[in-house]
């Protein structure tokens, strides 16, 4: 089974058919069951898109500049991720992620 790693470009389809696709944002790391506690799951997320912020939020630094738009995958469904190509790091620019239109 492909474990998703960060900086990796996957496509998710899922069992009723539905395709998304975009880069692995956050991977979880498997946490032990503690007593009293509801079991946690591990999951990655996917970012499927990104706008800017509005000016009047937006940081000085190039960490927090966008709005990040992420879809939860867990473990139990990483058998429908397919891994499509890696990605140097998260601010690599040769391949810039894909953009949301703002309504104007």
């Amino acid at each position: 089974m492909y474990e998703p790693r960060v900086d990796d470009y996957v496509v998710w389809t899922t069992k009723l058919g539905m395709r998304h696709e975009g880069w692995v944002y956050f991977v979880g790391e498997e946490t032990p069951p503690k007593r009293g506690w509801p079991v946690q799951q591990t999951y990655c997320t996917i970012e499927i898109g990104t706008k800017p912020k509005p000016y009047c939020t937006v940081a000085h630094d190039k960490l927090h500049k966008n709005i990040h738009v992420l879809l939860c995958c867990y473990k139990s469904q990483w058998s429908e991720l397919q891994y499509v190509k890696r990605r140097k790091s998260k601010y690599d620019d040769t391949e810039p992620d894909i953009i949301i239109e703002e309504n104007k």
